[in-house]
């Protein structure tokens, strides 16, 4: 295997040595099964060096440099560029990329996507994170994207990108956290039957339609973390079959509706400023019945009001404590 990858690199420097701008020391260039990796690392790049990459490259990462812009003309090399100051891109840049299944752009200075930008590679990933992306044009991708995850954590996003999400009926991983939502729409996800992932956290959620998850019955993992979530509707996950996963902490909820939650999935609940009296009964029991299996440091779920029981792990109050004994 080493003799293979020696070799490998070496036909990538011979390749370098044939053209009029040198390839970086710092690219290197791996086989595995199908697929080319290109990895390039230095803070000296101030230029996109496109001409260099073989032609079947399939995943291309050219990672911490100062490259400020990319042309059209370097979109041959199967680009994937992340951490660099990218600040543009051009709507033809994949042209041709009959190859491209993954585009890492996170840690940029993108504030737009042009329409069309990503119409031309098959991808199946794309990732946007750490970006300056305050809105998303739903012609960023074609009609018929096979998009399996797409991450925009780290945006500038108020709305989620509804027009979007219609477009991608493949997805499996949506990654929304670290923005500015303050809602998301009732049938928001409505176009995602196979989303078996979703985050949230880190938004400013005050409330969830009963609704928001009928239209995704394979969902595994919900974050919905460090929101300002005050209710629930009760029934909000009872659709849920496949859900193993559910992160609710440190959000604004003082109760939750009788039935809420299930004894399947694992839960979050630390965080939340619950009121300990005879309307959080429901959660002291389901407490008491899974604590030990369900809940992930389960003791960190304490009373915030009233004052007397401030501190108080919930699943420890007795019936009079909560009010429930004459």
């Amino acid at each position: 295997m080493t003799t293979v990858r020696v070799l490998v690199l070496a036909v990538f420097a011979s390749c370098c040595c044939n053209i009029a701008i040198s390839c970086p020391e710092q690219c290197e260039v791996s086989y595995d099964f199908d697929a080319v990796n290109v990895i390039c690392r230095s803070a000296s790049f101030v230029r996109f060096p496109g001409d260099c990459f073989p032609r079947n490259t399939t995943s291309l990462t050219i990672r911490l440099t100062n490259i400020s812009n990319v042309t059209a003309d370097d979109s041959g090399a199967r680009v994937t560029l992340d951490r660099n100051n990218l600040s543009s891109l051009p709507a033809n840049l994949l042209q041709n990329l009959s190859k491209l299944k993954l585009l890492d752009l996170k840690g940029n200075r993108l504030t737009h996507l042009p329409p069309g930008v990503f119409h031309h590679a098959p991808l199946l990933e794309l990732i946007l994170r750490d970006n300056l992306i305050s809105e998303v044009h739903p012609d960023v991708v074609s009609h018929n994207t096979s998009l399996t995850r797409l991450d925009l954590s780290g945006n500038q996003l108020k709305q989620p990108p509804v027009a979007l999400l219609q477009r991608l009926g493949h997805l499996e991983s949506l990654d929304l956290r670290n923005n500015q939502l303050e809602e998301l729409p009732p049938k928001a996800l409505d176009s995602l039957p196979r989303l078996d992932a979703l985050y949230l956290e880190r938004n400013q959620l005050k409330a969830l339609d009963v609704f928001t998850f009928r239209g995704t019955p394979h969902l595994q993992q919900v974050f919905l973390g460090n929101n300002r979530l005050e209710n629930l509707p009760a029934g909000l996950f009872q659709h849920l079959s496949e859900l193993v996963f559910l992160d609710l902490g440190n959000n604004l909820l003082q109760r939750l509706a009788p039935g809420t939650l299930d004894g399947r999935y694992h839960v979050v609940l630390r965080g939340n400023p619950w009121h300990c009296q005879a309307e959080l009964a429901y959660l002291r029991h389901w407490l008491g019945t899974h604590e030990d299996e369900r809940v992930f440091l389960a003791e960190k779920a304490k009373c915030h009001s009233p004052d007397i029981l401030r501190g108080r792990a919930i699943s420890s109050l007795t019936n009079r404590e909560l009010g429930l004994e004459g």
